[in-house]
């Protein structure tokens, strides 16, 4: 279940399932109802510090960083919702502090650390 600093994405789980994300360093999907883990992805080499899902419910982005990492210390990172296995990431240079689909699902904004404004990603 959740643990102290893991964010929860609440749209619509009592009809799907609930994505649970943080200092886990993995996405957990709980059920809807019965509140028991539905699957887990395996665990991320990063922190999570945000979570996104698609309007299609296809794709979750997640935002996180690996302060022990010089290859990629930051980055948006695009997981299968069903699989739960990472597609691809791309490099941000600091840690998310928010991230959203845009309603058409290709793209998706966040904040990032030291950045002024909102970055913009493409999904594929």
């Amino acid at each position: 279940m959740a643990k102290g600093g893991d964010i929860v994405v609440p749209d619509a789980c009592h009809v799907w399932p609930c994505l649970v994300a943080g200092v886990s360093r993995s996405v957990t999907a709980i059920a809807a109802g019965s509140w028991t883990v539905a699957r887990a992805s395996e665990p991320l080499q990063f922190v999570l510090t945000e979570i996104a899902v698609s309007p299609d419910g296809n794709t979750i982005a997640v935002g996180g960083f690996d302060p022990l990492s010089e290859k990629l210390p930051a980055a948006v990172r695009f997981l299968d919702a069903t699989t739960l296995k990472q597609r691809h990431s791309i490099p941000t240079g600091s840690a998310i502090r928010g991230l959203a689909f845009s309603p058409d699902g290709t793209s998706v904004l966040g904040v990032v650390d030291g950045q002024k404004g909102i970055a913009v990603w493409p999904v594929e």
